[in-house]
């Protein structure tokens, strides 16, 4: 479920790689072991989580420093693929391009 960190340059706010916005509270999280998940509101700091670098391909447990549940506007992205199967999610609306 986390989707961005903030390390794109923006006229509004300074870049903070350390900093990683999520999806919506029921999305699930994979910890650091790789196997188990938590609900993404279950998370506290400490928890380790897995990242994975699509670039790379790599992947590696994080520690979670702190972590702040906001009310922030969302987008919902939906997919239809040609076997019909749907999924969707939510994610963080972008205000600092437009959206």
């Amino acid at each position: 479920a986390l989707i961005l960190s903030e390390n794109s340059p923006s006229s509004y706010v300074p870049t903070r790689p350390f900093r990683i916005n999520a999806g919506p509270v029921h999305s699930y999280v994979l910890l650091g072991d790789g196997v188990t998940t938590k609900y993404l509101c279950e998370v506290q700091a400490g928890d380790e989580l897995l990242v994975y670098d699509c670039a790379t391909g790599l992947e590696r447990a994080v520690a979670v420093g702190r972590l702040k549940e906001e009310v922030r506007p969302c987008v919902i992205v939906e997919l239809t693929t040609i076997t019909t199967t749907q999924d969707a999610t939510a994610t963080q609306e972008d205000i600092h391009h437009g959206g």
